[in-house]
């Protein structure tokens, strides 16, 4: 999956529509292959970068990760320094950012 529009897919259309977070982080895209027909209820992802948090008007990727996956998905999110990988968050699925 590549693009904003991929990233997007399935979520609600107003919802953190301008947020980098939901567009083009690599979380978002896990999150819309979680969101397909058919998917897996459980993944894991291993990332380079600790997952961005909201400062100010910013909306990060830990607030908003368990919004875009469906309702009981659970993602685990991993951080490698390329030495060690470390447990960052385990992001159960709201739905709440989901398109009806």
């Amino acid at each position: 999956m590549d693009g904003w529009a991929s990233a997007r897919q399935g979520l609600r259309d107003g919802w953190h529509a301008r947020t980098q977070a939901t567009r083009e982080h690599v979380e978002a895209h896990a999150a819309a292959m979680l969101r397909r027909p058919g998917a897996p209820t459980a993944a894991v992802l291993i990332i380079n970068k600790a997952t961005c948090v909201s400062r100010g008007e910013y909306v990060g990727c830990a607030e908003v990760l368990s919004d875009m996956l469906p309702v009981g998905t659970r993602m685990a999110v991993y951080v490698s320094d390329g030495t060690k990988v470390r447990l960052s968050k385990i992001c159960q699925g709201t739905g709440e950012g989901i398109a009806p």
